[in-house]
């Protein structure tokens, strides 16, 4: 199976290039294929890919909120998706669109399926629902996965910020009233390419079983590292002020893959302490 990957120098990019590196495989980042470019259409065709996976997009949630980005938003998390789809249309080729729980208002206590009604509260969230209703639209038969709080390779994910802050600042000041599903990019990226050999149209939610806050999880993550004794103060939303107003408790539920005869996410713990011993290894 030939398989392109938009995005594929981002996080979920480069657990995807891992998982699909049995497959003819095609990986671009934006320097090769900009998908906010109607010129993508014709490059993305010339691949004569059997499935396009999109992972490119617009992924500054606090950016997005600034009016000056705007354009450059809505150019990649929208026009991006219906570029990529139109592609995929023109060529036969079966279309797997990355989302998130962002799309979701997060009312407190709320656990969200696949047909649950969405009400994105930010900016990078009406963007990214945008792109859905586009890969969606007239009975489409691409799909669109939905996932929540990524973290995997390099500094710049949630845990690689934690403990780097833990070991700089010796004290932490973590946000508790904010809740999601902690999802490794190993985990998604496995099930994707199980998803891809079947008939998948419609929308998939892969995020880690439960839920937690941000507190929780940079608690569990420290206590798993070896860092339990750096103190981490509970801290509410209110006294880390962001330019994007975050849901408050937008944690997916999934209600298709075992259906689909797919394995479920793990627990988010589970996952989280196999992170800590991969990255051990490669330390």
């Amino acid at each position: 199976m030939r398989v392109l990957i938009l995005g594929a120098d981002g996080l979920l990019g480069r657990a995807l290039r891992q998982a699909f590196r049995g497959h003819d495989l095609v990986s671009w980042g934006r320097a090769e294929c900009d998908i906010s470019d109607y010129r993508c259409i014709r490059t993305i065709r010339s691949t004569n890919a059997d499935i396009v996976l999109n992972a490119a997009a617009w992924t500054d949630v606090d950016g997005a909120e600034h009016p000056a980005n705007e354009p450059a938003v809505w150019a990649t998390n929208r026009q991006g998706p219906v570029n990529v789809r139109t592609a995929c249309d023109q060529s036969g080729a079966k279309l797997i669109h990355f989302s998130t729980n962002e799309v979701f208002a997060g009312v407190p206590g709320r656990f969200y399926a696949e047909i649950d009604q969405t009400g994105p509260g930010n900016a990078y969230g009406r963007s990214k629902r945008a792109g859905e209703v586009a890969v969606l639209a007239n009975q489409s038969h691409h799909a669109v996965v939905r996932v929540s709080w990524l973290y995997g390779s390099g500094a710049a994910d949630f845990p690689g910020k934690i403990l780097g802050a833990a070991r700089r600042l010796g004290r932490l000041r973590v946000v508790n009233d904010e809740f999601g599903s902690p999802t490794w990019t190993a985990d998604v990226a496995k099930r994707v390419e199980l998803l891809s050999r079947i008939d998948c149209r419609g929308v998939w939610h892969m995020a880690g079983t439960g839920a937690a806050s941000r507190y929780d999880w940079a608690v569990f993550l420290l206590r798993h590292a070896g860092l339990g004794d750096v103190p981490v103060d509970a801290i509410g939303s209110e006294d880390w002020p962001r330019a994007a107003t975050p849901p408050r408790h937008a944690v997916l539920r999934d209600t298709r893959l075992t259906d689909a005869g797919l394995p479920p996410m793990p627990a988010w713990q589970d996952s989280v302490k196999a992170w800590l011993a991969d990255r051990a290894r490669d330390e």
